[in-house]
């Protein structure tokens, strides 16, 4: 699924991504891709990625939105080899 059309019209859409200290956070262009697609896509990963808790955040009257990807010790090294997001804050 990783390498499918939506994983990558989400990762092209990905403008900054935040280290934090259990989890990534993906900033997206709300004009690159839907928040439905988002949502797509999440509900596709939670069933090969048991150990993410996926949310999706969007506030004010902008189109972007944040996408958190949390999980266990490690999870950061697994979401960097697995989707390559090289938008690094």
């Amino acid at each position: 699924m990783r390498n499918g059309p939506l994983t990558k019209k989400i990762k092209d859409a990905v403008r900054r991504q935040r280290e934090l200290a259990t989890d990534s956070a993906w900033e997206l262009d709300g004009t690159a891709v839907s928040l439905a697609g988002v949502a797509e896509w999440m509900s596709m990963e939670r069933r090969c990625c048991l150990f993410l808790t996926l949310q999706v955040e969007a506030s004010g009257y902008g189109p972007d939105f944040a996408s958190n990807l949390i999980g266990p010790e490690g999870v950061k090294a697994f979401l960097a080899s697995q989707f390559g997001v090289d938008k690094v804050e």
